[in-house]
């Protein structure tokens, strides 16, 4: 009888446990959703990341909230009874600085609280989708600026209590539905992020590149030219060149390229045989060389021929430089970012490079001088002692005729 009492008190023990644990279980999918932080306030983080030197851009970014369910219930009545979120605005200014890192500059601001004011109408579980508006920086020219806009996407979640005055926020929680492409972001799709504001990690990160320059052959970002001077100098000749150029990953992403035109005498011409072999694309008007980022083009340039480049954006890198020549003394008049930067001259037959040099959004040209070195012609005589030579061979020439005369005289003498 007693062991009878015993296992019906544990039967209904485990039947309450049980049950309890089933409660339980009902009540977590509350928060488990969304994981809710303790706290009703919610910022949004901005980042825009560009190349370092480029200027900030005046531009505002716009967020937008979407209604998606209450209390589970997605038809339009239960929306209805969602109450709007206001648009967010984030703006920028060119006085914003940033923090530096890798060559890059991210300049980074914060939403205020985006649940202010709010008035929610009911005690329950709302819902959103917070994403970025598109294309709301006005871009003047694409073939000068280039805006990528964040494709994250986030699942916002309140959770609304009866307080003391009626329904109240007390929680909220991020996920994310789709995540951001920043550079360190490790998150995916599900896991939750931190708006509490001051330390929000609820962010929308976007890439922003400008070229500088006016985007033609004539009036490119870079040019990189060859002169070639002095009196025997052989202005057909081809002097070569290796110009590397940079990427900067987490700005370029994918493969970059840029374009590159060969002008002589400020004219685009088609690069020929001489100049080196390349991949060529047509722009519709003229041929160009496609250069890819962060790579070397090998290229043969002749006096009066520069290369340019339209599309290398300001903070990225490069470096020129000329292989040496026989005969010939290299010098570099360089202009970096508008500023004229001192290269030391080259003695005859050393290359001679730029270094490497970042693009500013001023001028940024390398203008390569080959002189022919004077102390060397096509006999060997140098050109500095040619008046001394031709004194002694005049007074070498004035004894020879001496002597003859004299002894022609002699001659005579005899003979007489």
């Amino acid at each position: 009888m007693e062991l009878t009492k015993k296992h019906s008190f544990f039967k209904a023990f485990f039947v309450l446990a049980l049950t309890a644990i089933l409660c339980l279980g009902s009540f977590t999918p509350v928060f488990a959703a969304g994981n809710p932080i303790a706290g009703d306030k919610a910022t949004i983080k901005k980042s825009l990341q560009m190349l370092e030197g480029t200027p900030t851009p005046d531009a505002t970014f716009t967020f937008t909230f979407e209604k998606i369910s209450l209390n589970g219930q997605s038809n339009q009545p239960a929306r209805d009874n969602m109450p709007n979120i206001s648009p967010q605005n984030i703006t920028f200014a060119a006085s914003d600085g940033g923090d530096i890192a890798g060559f890059s500059k991210t300049v980074s601001k914060e939403s205020g609280n985006f649940f202010a004011g709010v008035a929610f109408p009911s005690p329950g579980v709302y819902i959103y989708i917070l994403t970025e508006t598109a294309d709301t920086y006005p871009i003047a020219d694409p073939n000068l600026e280039t805006m990528n806009y964040s494709g994250a996407v986030y699942e916002i979640t309140a959770y609304v209590e009866n307080g003391a005055t009626g329904p109240e926020l007390k929680h909220i929680s991020a996920v994310i539905n789709k995540r951001d492409f920043s550079n360190g972001v490790t998150e995916g799709k599900g896991d939750k992020v931190d708006p509490t504001p001051g330390s929000s990690t609820l962010v929308f990160t976007n890439t922003y590149m400008k070229i500088p320059g006016g985007g033609t052959p004539q009036d490119g970002a870079l040019a990189i030219s060859k002169t070639v001077s002095g009196e025997y100098a052989d202005m057909d000749k081809y002097f070569e060149f290796t110009i590397r150029t940079s990427v900067e990953k987490n700005i370029q992403t994918g493969t970059a390229t840029y374009k590159a035109y060969l002008l002589e005498d400020n004219t685009v011409i088609t690069p020929t045989a001489q100049n080196g072999a390349f991949q060529i694309e047509h722009d519709g008007s003229n041929d160009y060389i496609v250069v890819t980022a962060g790579s070397n083009l090998s290229i043969q340039l002749k006096h009066n021929q520069k290369l340019v480049f339209t599309d290398i954006p300001i903070g990225a890198s490069y470096e020129a430089i000329e292989t040496a020549t026989a005969n010939y003394a290299p010098s570099i008049a360089l202009m970096v970012d508008g500023t004229p930067n001192a290269v030391p001259n080259s003695t005859v037959g050393i290359k001679l490079s730029t270094s490497e040099r970042i693009i500013g959004e001023d001028t940024n040209s390398a203008v390569f001088t080959n002189t022919f070195d004077t102390s060397i012609t096509p006999t060997g005589i140098s050109l500095n002692d040619l008046p001394f030579i031709m004194m002694i061979a005049l007074a070498i020439g004035a004894l020879v005729l001496f002597v003859i005369v004299k002894s022609r005289r002699k001659s005579d003498v005899k003979n007489c």
